[in-house]
Order: C-alpha cells, then sequence, then structure tokens
C-alpha cells in the first residue's frame, strides 16, 4: 500500500467516482458492486479515511447509475459528481487510453483537487502502463503526471496463466480497497477471511436451527406450545416492522417538505432574475431613447434597442421603438439592412462597434464573429472559444473579450480575430466579461462565486 500525501476537506458527497470506457462497462459494474456491498473494517481503518457510509464502501459514483436525468449538459453533472469525490478510480485499459471523455475526468478532478495525484486510484484492467502506443492502458492525463505515477505500485485485475479472471478481480478489488482505506493489504486480507468464517458461521448456525426446529415438529403436544410462542414471536416482529415503517414514512414526509422548500427557493430565484433582465431591458431602452430624441444618434439608440429585446425579448416598449426607429430613420437614410450576417446555428447576441462600422455577433455554433456593418462581410478569423456566454468590443473598438464556459475569458484583435495574451481563467464558467470606460482592465464573472479584474 502506498502513503497518501494529501485528504481533501470534509463534505464530499461520493467517496469515489469511476471513470472508465464504455467497453470496459462489465469491470466498471462488478467494481462498483464489490466496493458498495464491501463491510470494512471500522476500528481498523483511520477516522480520516471512513467512507460517509458507517459501515460500508459507499456511495460510488458510475454515470450509469448515479448520473442524474437534468435539462443540463450531462458533463456539468459529471463535473459537479467529479467535484463532489474524494477519490477518482480509473480502470485503464487500451480502450480507456483513447477515451477523451475518461482523459477529460482525470484533468477536471486534478484541476478540482489541487492537482493531487495521491487522491487518484488507477486499476489496470489491459494494456501496457509504460506503452505511448497501441496498447497504452493510461490516458494522457494519467501520463502526463509521469514518476508521480508510475512508481506506485498500481491495482491490475489482468489475468494471467496461474490466475482466473474472478481471482484477478478479486485481487485487484483487494489492493484497490487496501489504497482507498489506508490498510495494509495483509491486514485488509485477514479482515475478508474473518467475514467469510463469520458468515459461514451464521449459516451454521441457521442450519442448525432450522434442524433443531425439524425436531420438535415431531412432538406433537410440546410443538404446539412452540408454535403458539413463535406466533407470538412473529407478531412481535410485524409490530415491530411497522413501528419502523412508521418512521420511514415520517422521513419521508420530511424530505418531501424539504424538496418543496427547495423548489420554493427555485421560484424565488427565477423571480429574482427575470426582475434582473427586466430591470436591465428597460435600463437599455431608456438609453436608446436618449440617442434617439436627444443626441440624434439613431444608429447608437437601435443598438441599445436589440440589446433591450436580448435581455427581455417581450419588451413591448423596446419592441415598438425598434420597429418605428427602423421604419422612419432607416427608409429616410436608406440605411434599411440589405445583408443578412448568417450563422449555423442560433445568434445569441449582437452589437455594434463604438464606432459603428463593425458588428460583433455571439452564435450557438461556438463562433464568435465580427462583421462589417456596411458590407455585411466578416473581419478577420471566426473567434473559437467554446459556449460563449458574453462578448464586448473595447471602448477604441480595437479588442473584444469573450467569456466562456471553458472557465476562461480571452481578448482577441478584432481586426484580424487573433487572440491576446494569456486566458483570464476561474474555477467554473465564466458568464461575463467587460472593459472598464478607458479600456485598461477587464473584469469577470464566474459562477465560481467570484468577479476578478485583471489589468
Amino acid at each position: 500500500m502506498t502513503a497518501q500525501s494529501s485528504v481533501p476537506p470534509p463534505g464530499y458527497k461520493y467517496f469515489a467516482f469511476i471513470s472508465y470506457s464504455r467497453k470496459d462497462s462489465k469491470v466498471a459494474a462488478w467494481l462498483q458492486k464489490r466496493i458498495e456491498w464491501f463491510r470494512f473494517p471500522v476500528k481498523l481503518v483511520p477516522a480520516d479515511r471512513h467512507p460517509p457510509n458507517a459501515r460500508y464502501v459507499r456511495p460510488i459514483y458510475r454515470d450509469k447509475t448515479n448520473l442524474e436525468v437534468t435539462d443540463k449538459h450531462y458533463w456539468t453533472n459529471i463535473r459537479r459528481a467529479l467535484e463532489e469525490s474524494r477519490y477518482l478510480i480509473v480502470l485503464c485499459s487500451e480502450h480507456s487510453a483513447a477515451s477523451e471523455p475518461v482523459n477529460l475526468e482525470v484533468a477536471h478532478f486534478l484541476d478540482t483537487h489541487g492537482g493531487d495525484a495521491s487522491l487518484l486510484a488507477p486499476v489496470i484492467v489491459s494494456g501496457d502502463v509504460a506503452s505511448t502506443g497501441a496498447d497504452a492502458a493510461l490516458c494522457p492525463a494519467l501520463r502526463a503526471l509521469g514518476d508521480t505515477l508510475l512508481t506506485r505500485n498500481l491495482p491490475t485485475m489482468v489475468p494471467d496463466a496461474t490466475t482466473a479472471e474472478p481471482d484477478a478481480w478479486e485481487q485487484g478489488f483487494v489492493s484497490l480497497v487496501s489504497y482507498l482505506l489506508q490498510l495494509e493489504r495483509r491486514t485488509l486480507g485477514d479482515h475478508i477471511q474473518r467475514e467469510t468464517k463469520r458468515q459461514a458461521a451464521v449459516l451454521r448456525r441457521w442450519l442448525v436451527a432450522v434442524g433443531m426446529l425439524s425436531v420438535i415438529a415431531v412432538a406433537s403436544a410440546w410443538l404446539a406450545y412452540k408454535a403458539k410462542r413463535e406466533v407470538e414471536k412473529a407478531n412481535a416482529d410485524i409490530r415491530g416492522k411497522n413501528v419502523l415503517l412508521e418512521q420511514s414514512n415520517a422521513v419521508i414526509i420530511d424530505r418531501n417538505r424539504a424538496v418543496e422548500k427547495a423548489n420554493a427557493e427555485i421560484v424565488e430565484k427565477n423571480e429574482i432574475n427575470l426582475k434582473n433582465l427586466h430591470d436591465a431591458s428597460m435600463a437599455d431602452y431608456a438609453v436608446a431613447v436618449q440617442r434617439i430624441e436627444k443626441d440624434d444618434k439613431w444608429g447608437e439608440g437601435v443598438a441599445h434597442l436589440a440589446r433591450a429585446l436580448k435581455w427581455e425579448s417581450d419588451n413591448p416598449l423596446a419592441a415598438a421603438r425598434l420597429y418605428s426607429t427602423l421604419s422612419f430613420y432607416a427608409v429616410e437614410n436608406q440605411t434599411w439592412p440589405r445583408k443578412l450576417l448568417r450563422h449555423e446555428s442560433s445568434v445569441l447576441n449582437a452589437q455594434f462597434s463604438p464606432d459603428g462600422t463593425r458588428i460583433l455577433t455571439v452564435s450557438d455554433d461556438h463562433n464568435v464573429r465580427v462583421w462589417d456593418a456596411t458590407t455585411g462581410k466578416t473581419v478577420g478569423e471566426p473567434l473559437r472559444h467554446g459556449w460563449v456566454k458574453s462578448a464586448q468590443f473595447s471602448p477604441d473598438g480595437t479588442r473584444i473579450v469573450t467569456a466562456s464556459d471553458d472557465y476562461t475569458a480571452r481578448v482577441w484583435e478584432a481586426a484580424t480575430g487573433k487572440p491576446v495574451g494569456e486566458p483570464l481563467r476561474h474555477t467554473s464558467w465564466v458568464e461575463s466579461a467587460q472593459f472598464s470606460p478607458d479600456g485598461t482592465r477587464i473584469v469577470t464573472a464566474s459562477h465560481d462565486q467570484t468577479a476578478r479584474v485583471t489589468a
């Protein structure tokens, strides 16, 4: 058993997360069941290594049995489960070494667990640990750890000429649990033997009891008395089970109340979000009226009206003002749009550059594009940055900042579409990124509950 260097803070939901290739599903299902039904030696395991369950090594996360059905992208739920898991068990084979999901899961686990390789528990199912070719057993994220991982004695479930598959799998299980619970393999093996003997003893006692009852059945008079006692005992057991059932029902009622409370909180948050969107829409509408009626800058006014409808698509004031403004000014100045700026999927956002000569669009096709406002032609290369949450021109119009679900914000040259400098990183997806009025700083807001200012 290899000593582990650090322990994550308490509060994790899962004791371990099993990462595997679909082609290794049979091994993953067996290993999850074997671990979760293993009754560990509570007194021998250090307190800081105890699983959440008081008697068994559970819960163990596997996507086939634990992945929630929600309206979110499945990768969002996978990442959350990884973040809520204490250890990551990786079933290493030629299949998982070539699996992009497995590689992403290992990389995300390390990113969210301080890069602590001791919290990784690779289990060799097939392939060569030292190889980087077609028979490689380790995915790129594991191979990148180098000697930190390769010098460890990794658990293996690979059968050979002297070990059949069931025995090889059991040996791999013992090695894995020995590492997770920080128990010597010999100590754990002794515990398993004791458990096997205990279960055999229970079975023998049960068989003896059945035999005795069979003998007792011969004695009719005593049998009648015994039968009466057994009936009374059975009734007592039923009454006890009824009490337990009532307690279980009470627990279910309490949980239902908790769910109702959580749902009410979600409704309240949704109402707050809708109000914030409405306020933002009305603020842009007010600026648009100012630009059109007092500043005689109808083009900027149209841009603000478009953004007002982005915040609240059914804002009747903004919709009516946009229609009337375009109907009057665009026709009068012969600037009615003649070009369609096309993406390959839904366009989520569009805005003019500060000087009105270019247009910035954000699409569900994972592209951000810059267009010539007069010709409708693209300017420079598309800005490819995952699923972009927001995009904005700098005050001088020379740069663009984008916020993405890949946990970063990026700055780009508006004229060429080339990135400028290193990504601005968070530990969760970035919801928004904005330039300061003088263009010297950038503020980013993230789902990780932080906002950061970068000069």
